[in-house]
């Protein structure tokens, strides 16, 4: 089973809140999650398609993020 792979994601673009310094790092922090929740799934063998959406989920339990269609698996 290959490793090599690369799971993307983004929370949106343009959004006020982005932009306030006070709530960036809860932002990143939501980000790293929905990421390290994907990859988990990937790193346990499981599908890429899983993968999308463990991470998507995340993404949308967030209140930080309105997630449908902002994810994608790219590689092996």
């Amino acid at each position: 089973m290959s490793t090599d792979y690369t799971l993307v994601i983004h929370g949106g673009a343009g959004e006020e809140m982005m932009l306030n310094t006070d709530v960036i790092g809860v932002i990143e922090f939501a980000l790293q999650t929905a990421l390290t929740l994907g990859s988990q799934v990937l790193q346990q063998g499981g599908r890429s398609l899983d993968a999308v959406q463990k991470s998507v989920e995340a993404l949308e339990d967030c209140f930080l993020f309105n997630a449908v269609g902002d994810t994608a698996v790219v590689g092996a």
